[in-house]
């Protein structure tokens, strides 16, 4: 688009599930739709609980396992499985 003369005006975003707004590289951020996803502590994860393969190509999934590395130390895996055994 660039190279045949266009501008870019705004960047959009099929669906924000986050409520991020405001500029993304000084152009305006436009969500076509928004979806709010419930979020929970660490601690309460039910996915970590069941210990759940986690997505690391997208979102904090990677940083979050290098951080993270044993399973069964994972903070809900540790709350709702190992001390409540």
């Amino acid at each position: 688009m660039i190279k045949e003369g266009g501008a870019l005006v705004a960047v959009a975003i099929c669906c924000n599930r986050s409520s991020v707004s405001g500029q993304l590289q000084d152009l305006p951020l436009v969500s076509l739709t928004e979806i709010p996803f419930t979020k929970w502590p660490e601690e309460d994860c039910d996915a970590c609980v069941r210990q759940v393969a986690m997505n690391t190509t997208v979102g904090h999934g990677k940083a979050w396992l290098e951080e993270h590395l044993d399973p069964k130390l994972w903070p809900a895996y540790v709350k709702h499985v190992l001390h409540s055994a």
